[in-house]
């Protein structure tokens, strides 16, 4: 930093201009280098990529999945001659442009996962997070509706956003879901439990069938979610 930092600052180089490719990842929680320092850089790198991370300074250390990610993708891109037609701040392979929606800085790029998104504050929940530009897996038992939260994502900012039909009341299926996602995709960085049932009527009226449904999806949904 002493030898190269100060002298620039003091004597910047007019002619300091970057003719090749260049990917800028900034976390946008870092205390000591904000966003706003990389401001105009294009003047300086006229073949900039940009993105933006939610996390502080260590990224190598607490998103190394995203970063090595993003670099394989920089890299593969620039083999192929294509680097130039990459989108900023979008972590999926399609050639969707960046979000440019609310929190999009905050949630872009991030693998989200929500449960009972068929429907009702579920389906909501999902599209919010597609215009954000995160990438968003829709899990539901209602394959249609689930199939329809899906498609509505991929239309709003979450192109390659996808469906699961799952109960999350079934260990075994919810463990195979994990597995699945982890191997295609890589570790959720939000999970939303949000599958529930309601149970109405008179308590002596209800049956213990009703009751071990309720259970299974309300309390041991959410167990299995988070496990």
């Amino acid at each position: 930093y002493r030898d190269n930092i100060r002298t620039r600052l003091r004597r910047p180089r007019p002619d300091a201009h970057a003719h090749v490719p260049v990917q800028l990842i900034t976390p946008t929680g870092d205390a000591f280098l904000s966003p706003s320092l990389h401001d105009e850089l294009e003047t300086w790198v006229p073949r900039l990529v940009r993105r933006t991370l939610p996390a502080k300074h260590w990224v190598p250390r607490t998103r190394p999945d995203q970063l090595s990610a993003w670099i394989s993708e920089f890299v593969e891109a620039g083999e192929a001659g294509k680097q130039d037609d990459l989108p900023d701040s979008d972590a999926s392979d399609s050639p969707a442009p960046a979000a440019k929606g609310a929190h999009a800085d905050r949630f872009g790029g991030l693998l989200v996962l929500v449960t009972g998104a068929a429907s009702g504050i579920g389906r909501a929940t999902a599209l919010s997070f597609a215009q954000a530009g995160a990438r968003v897996v829709a899990v539901d038992r209602d394959a249609e509706g689930v199939a329809r939260t899906a498609e509505t994502a991929r239309l709003v900012g979450a192109p390659a956003a996808w469906a699961e039909v799952v109960d999350v009341g079934d260990e075994q299926a919810m463990e195979k879901l994990a597995e699945k996602v982890a191997a295609d995709c890589g570790v959720v960085d939000v999970l939303v439990n949000n599958a529930g049932i309601g149970l109405s009527g008179s308590f002596l009226e209800t049956t213990s069938k009703e009751w071990r449904d309720v259970l299974d999806v309300n309390l041991w949904g959410v167990i299995h979610g988070c496990r």
